[in-house]
């Protein structure tokens, strides 16, 4: 639904990066839920990272839960969005 409707220069906010490659595609803006900017420079290395971390999970070689949320990381979100935000304009 969201990246249906997500067009060029708008801002989506989002912790799947599967939905961040659709968002890219349509020329959105994209930020993931720690704050760390998402383009076309690192959206394939980020892509490749979690496909290694899925295969690796496939074989039971790392199961690690994700980290818990850390004050740091809304700092940076809202830091980096106003950012964006004021860029844009």
């Amino acid at each position: 639904a969201v990246a249906n409707e997500a067009k060029p220069g708008d801002i989506v906010v989002t912790g799947d990066l599967g939905l961040s490659s659709m968002a890219l595609s349509k020329r959105s803006y994209v930020i993931n839920n720690e704050g760390y900017y998402i383009d076309e420079k690192n959206i394939d290395e980020l892509m490749f990272k979690r496909h290694i971390g899925s295969e690796l999970r496939k074989k039971k070689k790392k199961a690690n839960s994700p980290r818990k949320r850390k004050p740091e990381d809304n700092e940076r979100l809202y830091k980096n969005l106003v950012k964006l935000i004021i860029k844009i304009q």
